[in-house]
C-alpha cells in the first residue's frame, strides 16, 4: 500500500511516462486543430483541401483496429471541435450583430442540452464499467451471453452495443438512449448554429416564412472574421454529415436492438 501511494503521488516509473503521454495525447487536438483552420482561411481552395485531409483522418482512424484506438487523442479532438466552433460562434460571428437574443438563447439551450446528454454518456458508462457491467480486466475466453470484450477499454462488459473512440467510453443499454438523443441534440445544434453563422456573413436569401439560407459567400475571404467564421461553419456542415450518416445507421442498425426486449414485452407479457 505504500509503495503504490508513493508512486501515485509522485509519478514515478511507467505511470510518469503513462501521465506524459496522456496529457499530450489530450492537449495536441487543441492545437493542431486551430492551426487548422486558420491556414483554411487564406482561400477557398486552402478550406477545401485541408477539409478533405481532416476527412480522410476521420474515415482512416474509424477503420483501423480498434485496439489502435486506446489514445484519449479522439476524444479530445471531439472536444476541441466544439469548444472552437462556439467561441467562434461567440467571439466573431456574434460581433456582427445581425443574430437575435431568441436566436441566440435558442443556439444555447440546444448546446446546453448536446453537453447534458453526452455528460449523461461518459458518467453512466464509467460508473457501469465500474459497478455493474465489469466482468474484470483480464479477458476470459469464455464469455457470457449478454457478454462482449471491448478491445479498446480492454475488458468484458455487459449488454455493450459498441465503443466509441470519438466519446472513449463504451455505448451500452444503459446509455445508449442518452447517446442517440445527444446525436440528435448534436444535429440541431450545429444545423442551427451553421445556418445562422452562414446567413450573417454571407448574403442570404428567404427561403419560407423566416427562414433563411446562404446564398453568396465569395467575399468571406477578404476579412479574417469573416473568413474564420466562414471556415468554421464549413467544418460544422462537414461535422453535420457525419453525424446524419450515424443517425440513419443507429436508426437500421442499433434502435431495433435497443427496442427489441420491449418489443418482446409486448408480444409476449409473460416473459
Amino acid at each position: 500500500m505504500t509503495t503504490i501511494t508513493i508512486q501515485d503521488v509522485f509519478c514515478f516509473g511507467f505511470n510518469k511516462s503513462s501521465n506524459k503521454k496522456i496529457d499530450k495525447d489530450g492537449v495536441l487536438p487543441f492545437i493542431i486543430l486551430p492551426i487548422l483552420l486558420l491556414f483554411a482561411t487564406v482561400s477557398l481552395t486552402i478550406t477545401i483541401i485541408i477539409m478533405i485531409v481532416i476527412g480522410m483522418g476521420a474515415l482512416y482512424v474509424q477503420t483501423r483496429p480498434r485496439q489502435k484506438n486506446r489514445s484519449p487523442f479522439f476524444f479530445s479532438w471531439t472536444l476541441s471541435s466544439g469548444v472552437w466552433m462556439f467561441l467562434v460562434f461567440e467571439i466573431a460571428i456574434l460581433r456582427l450583430l445581425e443574430i437575435t437574443q431568441l436566436e441566440h438563447f435558442v443556439f444555447l439551450v440546444l448546446l446546453a442540452c448536446t453537453c447534458y446528454s453526452f455528460y449523461k454518456v461518459k458518467a453512466i458508462a464509467d460508473f457501469e464499467l465500474a459497478t455493474g457491467s465489469s466482468k474484470g480486466k483480464e479477458y476470459s475466453p469464455v464469455l457470457t451471453s449478454d457478454s462482449h470484450y471491448c478491445q479498446v477499454c480492454q475488458i468484458e462488459v455487459n449488454d455493450r452495443f459498441f465503443h466509441s473512440i470519438w466519446w472513449n467510453c463504451c455505448i451500452l443499454r444503459q446509455n445508449y438512449i442518452y447517446f442517440y438523443v445527444g446525436q440528435l441534440f448534436a444535429f440541431s445544434t450545429i444545423l442551427y448554429g451553421t445556418n445562422l453563422g452562414l446567413t450573417t456573413i454571407c448574403q442570404p436569401f428567404l427561403l419560407y416564412g423566416i427562414i433563411l439560407l446562404p446564398k453568396d459567400c465569395q467575399d468571406v475571404y477578404f476579412e479574417f472574421q469573416l473568413a474564420i467564421s466562414f471556415v468554421c461553419c464549413i467544418y460544422g456542415l462537414g461535422y453535420l454529415c457525419v453525424v446524419t450518416l450515424l443517425l440513419i445507421r443507429h436508426l437500421f442498425v442499433f434502435i431495433p436492438k435497443y427496442m427489441a426486449p420491449q418489443w418482446k414485452k409486448l408480444v409476449n407479457p409473460t416473459v
